[in-house]
């Protein structure tokens, strides 16, 4: 209200700012408290207008038809996801002293208050420039890297672009919640030219080690030799808790061969702590179907560092550049090529039967087009596959796969460029938040028009 009252012609109670003021709890306040001294006293999370004649302070009365404008709602806190916001507008009243400067007499809000929210973005890929996007991979424009999660980071190895293939294993640790790539081990000098690019990596859990200490572990093998083209079969073992690598293959004493021919583009998975692996490619491109499993807690043939052991074939025959999801203890099979060159929508389903072999079932069809080197991860207890290479370049449309009733859903294509060769992992960050994300890759393209890429994005479902 605005009334006069004095034989000075003081007005009382009159408007002399007014704002609004946000938080990221219910009732936000302008200031602690209910009297305000000075202007200073507002909090930071507090936007206002005095007068409009762009003075420090307020010089006179709002006027009525001030009020009526409002102010443009401005936002001091950076906005995220999965966060609300709180915002109340208020009114400080007062009268101006003999001097002209200002004197607050009181401040009163609004009793309605405003919840803005960025909670559940639903299909939601985040990059790029994008607030809270990944931060770009350290190490440049890869493809064909190896990738995988534990303990709540995601895990990139290898991979190459058109240059020399490394002479030494490095591995990237990405963390979600800080949003930063370090490298938390020692580099690995790779012996004898093999370098593991297009290799598979799976992790096992309370390992045993020669020294009767339980780790958790990765297992990195197969893939393609440094510049050379042939296919390796060998395999490294990395302690992710004291982060010592270990060969695991001959000539390491008491060590066994892998079971299967050298190959890359194979997949890999562990199911109860044991590991599989199997199909991929020969050197000259021939598509495999056999499958072998690992057992670290099997020493029965002097071999110290777990039995290797061919189990039946994989039932819808030679596979490569195929991809992988796990769901409880099921795992999935997808995509892919055969030895007639052609691209593949099969998908089959393995669970663990007696002796740790596997049970395999066919699932409903992948949806998208037949394609090769796509991207699959799990979010909770939902599968995704997308981006790959099929008979037209590149794609980036993903697809959701719902395991209780065996269906398929199209989702938001991934919002980077569309690639092949790329990884990606799906991670827990709380007990509320499960992200997939992807990065790296290329567009196909022949040398030397080949694009590669190193963003990353992650996707909420």
């Amino acid at each position: 209200t605005y009334h006069k009252e004095g034989a000075n012609g003081i007005h009382l109670d009159s408007i002399l700012i007014y704002g609004h003021c946000f938080s990221l709890e219910p009732g936000p306040l302008a200031i602690e408290g209910t009297v305000i001294d000075n202007i200073e006293d507002l909090t930071e999370n507090t936007v206002f207008r005095f007068n409009v004649n762009g003075s420090s302070k307020p010089t006179d009365f709002i006027p009525v038809t001030e009020l009526g404008k409002g102010i443009p709602f401005t936002n001091t806190l950076s906005l995220h996801y999965e966060t609300d916001y709180y915002i109340k507008s208020f009114v400080v009243t007062g009268r101006f002293k003999s001097n002209g400067d200002p004197e607050y007499e009181d401040i009163a809000y609004n009793q309605y208050e405003l919840k803005i929210t960025t909670k559940k973005p639903v299909d939601l890929w985040v990059g790029g420039t994008m607030q809270d996007a990944p931060v770009f991979f350290p190490y440049g424009n890869i493809k064909g890297a190896t990738s995988f999660s534990y303990d709540g980071y995601m895990f990139v190895a290898l991979g190459h672009n058109e240059s020399d293939l490394l002479s030494s294993i490095t591995v990237y640790r990405y963390d979600p919640v800080n949003n930063d790539w370090t490298t938390p081990y020692d580099d690995y000098t790779i012996v004898a030219d093999k370098n593991f690019t297009n290799s598979v990596a799976f992790v096992i859990n309370n390992v045993p080690t020669i020294e009767g200490i339980y780790r958790d572990c990765v297992y990195i093998g197969t893939g393609r030799m440094k510049n050379t083209g042939e296919e390796c079969d060998d395999f490294l073992r990395l302690d992710l808790e004291s982060g010592e690598w270990q060969s695991i293959s001959p000539p390491t004493y008491d060590a066994q061969d892998f079971t299967g021919l050298a190959r890359e583009n194979a997949v890999a998975f562990t199911i109860n702590g044991i590991g599989y692996v199997g199909l991929g490619n020969l050197d000259d491109g021939t598509p495999l179907k056999d499958l072998h499993k690992f057992d670290p807690a099997d020493k029965g043939n002097g071999h110290r560092f777990g039995e290797w052991e061919q189990i039946d074939d994989f039932p819808d025959g030679d596979r490569t550049k195929a991809v992988t999801f796990k769901l409880s203890d099921n795992v999935y099979v997808c995509c892919g090529e055969n030895k007639s060159g052609n691209k593949l929508k099969t998908v089959y389903m393995c669970r663990q039967t007696t002796g740790d072999w596997l049970s395999w079932s066919q699932r409903e069809d992948f949806p998208g087009t037949a394609r090769i080197d796509a991207v699959a991860f799990n979010i909770g207890e939902m599968g995704y596959v997308g981006t790959g290479l099929d008979d037209s370049g590149p794609t980036k449309d993903y697809y959701r796969y719902d395991p209780f009733l065996n269906i398929w859903e199209e989702k938001a294509d991934f919002g980077g460029q569309a690639r092949s060769e790329a990884v990606g992992q799906g991670i827990k960050i709380s007990d509320s938040d499960y992200r997939g994300y992807i990065g790296g890759g290329w567009d196909a393209e022949p040398h030397p028009n080949s694009v590669y890429y190193n963003d990353y994005w992650h996707y909420r479902p």
